[in-house]
């Protein structure tokens, strides 16, 4: 029962006088062009789109697209042949940590990589990761080698997994000696 001083319910206005619904609306997603085939002006700038959408990327070991930030968007370019893309790493670790992320089975990172470049770049290209001229090895898909920087050559036992985890953790290689069976 209402009190007898309180005023008459007010009826609700009719649909057309009511103001528009103030719900948020979805907004809608930014919808990239169609990606086109690189040039030579813009593929710096696909380069740069590549790594921004592998950021959050994780591999078995390592976060992908913070692999690839080392090689400057500057020093990608494509092979003689234009079939290949060139990543040149300016940093050694980097370059072994990418060279094991596309070493492990099973993790499908090389294709990974490449559906991105093909997203990005409008062109399924497959890549090679190189030492960036200048860091001591040269070009070149080795990872080690020349002593142009005063660098020791590494030699194969230092690319080994379990070398690289013990240098890792501090170890270091008095000695590198070969035994040869008797």
């Amino acid at each position: 029962r209402a009190p007898a001083d309180a005023p008459p319910p007010r009826p609700s206005p009719p649909a057309a006088d009511r103001p528009p619904s103030r719900l948020p609306q979805p907004s809608p997603t930014p919808q990239r062009s169609a990606p086109t085939p690189a040039v030579a002006g813009s593929l710096q700038a696909q380069w740069e789109q590549t790594v921004r959408d592998l950021s959050r990327t994780k591999g078995s070991k390592y976060s992908i697209g913070a692999l690839l930030r080392d090689c400057r968007s500057d020093s990608v370019h494509l092979s003689a042949d234009g079939a290949m893309l060139v990543l040149p790493f300016r940093n050694i670790a980097n370059l072994d940590r990418m060279k094991e992320e596309l070493d492990t089975p099973g993790a499908r990172v090389r294709d990974t990589i490449e559906n991105a470049i093909e997203q990005t770049f409008g062109t399924r290209y497959s890549f090679e990761v190189t030492l960036a001229n200048g860091n001591g090895a040269g070009s070149g898909n080795s990872g080690g080698g020349g002593n142009d920087a005063g660098r020791p050559a590494r030699s194969s036992l230092q690319d080994s997994h379990l070398m690289r985890t013990a240098m890792g953790l501090g170890a270091r290689i008095i000695a590198d000696q070969q035994e040869t069976p008797n």
